[in-house]
This record gives structure tokens, C-alpha cells and sequence, in this order.
């Protein structure tokens, strides 16, 4: 929601990820002041190849966790081709404008494929107690109740 808050306002402008880090922070920081929020779900695509990516994940759970929060970490994994068809799916399309330009998201999407690592290798403890799910084949109802199932939620 950010990204889409973000581009609404500025466009793809160079700033624009700055706005987004900063709306981030104030959903954060709102949500830090809530003490009877039942919870945030925070979706980010992590670069686990870039330590500082991978810092800002641990730095926005510190936060939560400094304060008492239990955090949970969940990684998706699917295979290529089922992302590319889950980026144009009629609910994508209808919450996230910027997915709208087909050619220019599945160029984007291609080049960061390439570009970096956005899945953690096999036996990687990037982060305390990620569940990993492949949800290639699974609905998006069926990975929320095993994430719920496994984290007791």
C-alpha cells in the first residue's frame, strides 16, 4: 500500500522511494503507539543479498519486538511462471495501480528477478523462526490458515 500511496502522489520519481520509507515509518510509528492493535501484517520484498535490506527488516522488528510484539516471519515462494500470472490476477490489477502497464511490470519484474536475490538458499536463518511456504499451488486462503495453523494466531 505504501508503493501505491507513494506513486499517487509523486509518480515514479527517484524521491518516491524516499516517501515510501518515510509512510513506512509513520504506519510504524502510529502502530507503536496502539498498545491495543491486535496486530500489523508488514509485505515486503527482501533483497537478501544486501545486508542493508536485510537490516531494515531486523531494525522495523526491533521496534515492534522493544516493545513487547511478538513478530513473525513468513517467505513466499512460487515458481517463476505463477508470479508472472499472479501480477496481472484481476484482484492485483484492481488494488495496485502500478501493476496496471502489464509489459512495464513483467519488464520490472524480470529485471529484478535477475538482479537480485529475493529468496533466502536452503538452511539460511536470515531471520528467528521463518516459516517458508511454496505456495505455487496453493489459494491465497489456504497459505493464510497455515500460516495461522503454525504460528497459533
Amino acid at each position: 500500500m505504501s508503493i501505491e500511496l507513494a506513486v499517487a502522489v509523486l509518480g515514479q520519481r527517484p524521491n518516491t522511494w524516499q516517501l515510501v520509507r518515510r509512510i513506512r515509518e509513520a504506519v510504524f510509528d502510529e502502530a507503536l503507539e496502539c498498545p491495543d492493535l491486535p496486530g500489523l501484517i508488514f509485505t515486503y520484498m527482501c533483497v537478501f543479498d544486501d545486508p542493508a535490506d536485510v537490516n531494515y527488516v531486523r531494525e522495523v522488528s526491533g521496534q515492534f519486538q522493544a516493545q513487547g510484539a511478538q513478530v513473525y516471519y513468513v517467505e513466499l515462494k512460487a515458481e517463476k511462471q505463477v508470479r508472472l500470472e499472479r501480477d496481472k490476477s484481476e484482484n492485483r490489477l484492481a488494488h495496485k495501480p502500478t501493476k496496471r502497464d502489464l509489459e512495464k511490470s513483467e519488464a520490472l519484474f524480470l529485471r529484478l528477478e535477475e538482479k537480485y536475490r529475493l529468496n533466502t538458499e536452503e538452511d539460511e536463518d536470515v531471520f528467528p523462526g521463518i516459516l517458508v511456504i511454496d505456495n505455487t499451488c496453493l489459494a491465497a486462503d489456504e497459505t493464510a490458515r497455515r500460516i495461522k495453523e503454525h504460528f497459533f494466531l
